[in-house]
């Protein structure tokens, strides 16, 4: 990432032996990287686990990713500085692209999701209009709801996007 000034939270319920080797590799020669057992499967547990590891953290923004995304190189550095400038925004989102092993193209869904607050909105009834691996979220909001709620295993996503709004706005960026 272009933007250095952040910490990654690795959370896992099950983990592969030479995947934990690896990235405890990693995290020995960087600091800003930690690894944390889950200890119930499912969706929202691991979500839940990451906030918990970050409670202390200084920064202002939360990233929640998958272990089968991938971030363009620039894309916490224009989501920070969307957030810097937009004060009484909470949520900045992106678009897709649908990827193989092999790095090849299957979806390119840039531009599709909405991009105005308005728009969003309007659309949350409808379906999610916001990607869950694509948004970068300001704290204060994030641990004012109290993350993700178990009740909904099927709908956490929409569930905290409905919950968020109560404090700002909401924008995903043409292009992330």
């Amino acid at each position: 990432q272009s933007f250095t000034d952040w910490e990654l939270a690795i959370c896992f319920y099950e983990i592969d032996e030479e995947v934990k080797d690896i990235i405890q590799g990693w995290r020995d020669r960087d600091p800003r990287i930690s690894l944390h057992q889950v200890t119930k499967p499912g969706y929202v547990p691991p979500l839940n686990v990451g906030l918990a590891a970050l409670k202390e953290s200084t920064s202002e923004y939360i990233c929640m990713i998958d272990s089968d995304d991938i971030m363009l190189p620039a894309r916490l550095e224009r989501q920070v500085a969307f957030l810097e400038n937009r004060p009484g925004y909470v949520l900045v989102g992106g678009q897709r692209i649908l990827i193989d092993q092999e790095n090849n193209i299957l979806l390119n869904k840039s531009g599709n999701y909405p991009i105005t607050n308005f728009m969003i909105r309007r659309n949350l009834v409808l379906y999610p209009p916001i990607i869950h691996p694509s948004v970068l979220i300001r704290r204060s909001a994030l641990y004012a709801i109290n993350g993700y709620r178990e009740m909904f295993p099927h709908g956490t996503d929409s569930d905290l996007w409905m919950r968020l709004l109560q404090y700002g706005k909401f924008h995903n960026l043409f292009r992330a």
